[in-house]
């Protein structure tokens, strides 16, 4: 990959190289003597965060029991651990060793499509799936399970609040999103905002819906074409897309949002996937800034790679990217 020119780069002709040159080892030297007085630099800080993110496999496996088709992965407990639940084509499935391997878990005796999976932010064992036949709720891990009523249209996305863990918000095929403030046992619809679709009278589809674990007020919502949006009042949304390259050329695949939850960094991250041409996407990863601009991340990541989760590792301080066939991983950016 090509070093990218800092804002001190100039280029006088075939005078570029030179003045670089000694620019670059002001520069050094400007670090140097900042470290001796100081004790710490600026500078290094600055490099560190320019640094390429080296994303290579994982130990965990993105290979579903049956072979089934991954939609997501979520970790049963928000402060880590080795126990990870995964939506697929073929229903739920859990791991109990960090993803290395899976085993099926029926919802209510079936096997069902799964589309949104989420776990209780305070409660463990309690976990909520959305399926092509429903909204379901478990308290056991799993081993039994209720339904919860919903909109009617096909459940999506499902996030739950962790400074209001009963606050419950859930996007569908067609009717938008709605939230709930009782854990699930009724819904109210808040699309104030949101755009509306070509094909009928109805909201845009979204896939990912993320919450502020501070505010159960501060969501964030992305479409596949059109990015991300964001509420900062519960109801009402407006476009979050400063810094990112939306809308696209065709839709691909929704941005996927994670916190680093260590307490270490705080950082938000997105991994989305760019069209190029007909044939070829690029997973890119941003981190939101102080300014509320998505500033994107170097990192080197296989092209054609189809991120379906961002998951962020506390114990082993990584940042995964969960596709079809296989996990890839980095050092998380400090």
């Amino acid at each position: 990959m090509t070093p990218r020119a800092t804002s001190r780069s100039i280029r006088l002709g075939f005078a570029t190289r030179s003045v670089d040159s000694v620019i670059g080892n002001l520069w050094v030297l400007t670090c140097a003597i900042s470290l001796v007085l100081l004790g710490s630099s600026p500078c290094w800080a600055q490099r560190k965060a320019d640094a390429v993110l080296e994303f290579i496999p994982a130990p965990a496996s993105a290979r579903m029991a049956g072979d089934a088709k991954l939609h997501t992965v979520v970790a049963a407990r928000r402060d880590g651990g080795a126990k990870l639940f995964s939506a697929t084509a073929r229903g739920l499935q859990v791991s109990e060793d960090a993803g290395r391997s899976w085993e099926r878990l029926p919802v209510a005796g079936r096997e069902a499509r799964i589309f949104a999976l989420e776990t209780h932010p305070t409660v463990p064992g309690k976990l909520y799936v959305g399926s092509s036949d429903g909204l379901w709720m478990s308290t056991d891990s799993g081993r039994s399970w209720d339904p919860l009523p919903y909109p009617g249209s096909v459940p999506l996305a499902l996030a739950a609040a962790p400074s209001e863990p009963n606050t419950l918000y859930l996007s569908t095929a067609r009717q938008g999103i709605h939230k709930s403030k009782n854990g699930g046992r009724s819904w109210e619809e808040i699309n104030g905002g949101l755009p509306v679709s070509h094909s009928g009278n109805r909201p845009e589809q979204v896939d990912q819906v993320w919450i502020d674990p501070d505010n159960a007020n501060k969501v964030l919502a992305s479409a596949e074409r059109l990015g991300v949006f964001r509420t900062t009042n519960g109801q009402v949304w407006d476009e979050f897309n400063r810094g990112l390259p939306y809308p696209l050329s065709r839709p691909v695949s929704s941005a996927k949002f994670a916190r680093d939850p260590s307490g270490t960094s705080d950082n938000l991250y997105l991994a989305m996937l760019q069209p190029i041409h007909s044939h070829l996407v690029r997973t890119r990863l941003f981190v939101l800034d102080e300014q509320e601009a998505w500033r994107p991340l170097r990192a080197r990541i296989p092209e054609n790679f189809s991120v379906k989760s961002l998951i962020i590792d506390t114990v082993r301080q990584k940042l995964q990217l969960w596709g079809d066939q296989k996990v890839l991983e980095a050092p998380l950016p400090r």
